[in-house]
Parts: C-alpha cells; sequence; structure tokens
C-alpha cells in the first residue's frame, strides 16, 4: 500500500506537492526532495564555503527547500522551481553573510 502512496504522489506536479507538504505530508517532502536534489546541489557547489561540509550545505538545501513548499503561492506567475531556487539561494547567502 505505500508504495502504492509513492506512486501516486510522483504522479503529482510540484506545485500540488507543495500543498501536501503544506499539510503535513512527509512523504510528499521525500519525493519533492528526491525531484530537487540535483538542483539544491548545484546551488550549494556556488555557494560552498571552506571549513564546511557538503552534507551541511545539503541541510541548508533542504530547508530552503522545505521554507519554499510552505511559503509557495500556487496562483503565482513564479514556478515552484524558480521559486525553491530562489528560497535555497536566500538560506546560503544568510549563512554566508554571518560567516
Amino acid at each position: 500500500m505505500f508504495t502504492h502512496f509513492n506512486e501516486q504522489l510522483s504522479e503529482l506536479d510540484d506545485a500540488e506537492l507543495c500543498s501536501l507538504v503544506c499539510n503535513g505530508n512527509e512523504p510528499a517532502f521525500e519525493e519533492i526532495t528526491h525531484r530537487y536534489k540535483a538542483l539544491i546541489r548545484l546551488i550549494s557547489k556556488e555557494y560552498s564555503y571552506p571549513g564546511f561540509d557538503v552534507n551541511d550545505f545539503m541541510q541548508l538545501g533542504l530547508m530552503g527547500l522545505y521554507s519554499a513548499c510552505k511559503t509557495y503561492k500556487p496562483d503565482s506567475s513564479r514556478s515552484v522551481k524558480k521559486f525553491a531556487a530562489l528560497c535555497i539561494r536566500r538560506r546560503y547567502i544568510s549563512l554566508v553573510r554571518t560567516l
């Protein structure tokens, strides 16, 4: 049954997954994380900083993705992907500013 539920999640678009994440659906966040992991890695390389582990930057990127899901407005003219990239970058910029 759980596999069937995950298959259903894979058929949803990103905005629908974000809506589920807002309602506390952890498997939905896992699905969107799977979709956006490469984007998080790509952006994290732009802001990598000596002394910080790659996993730390990935974790920060996941926090940015979660924030994007929680605050995304479906009626926005911006896609989930562009909004997520913006939120992830802002997380990294905030960290770099504190260093």
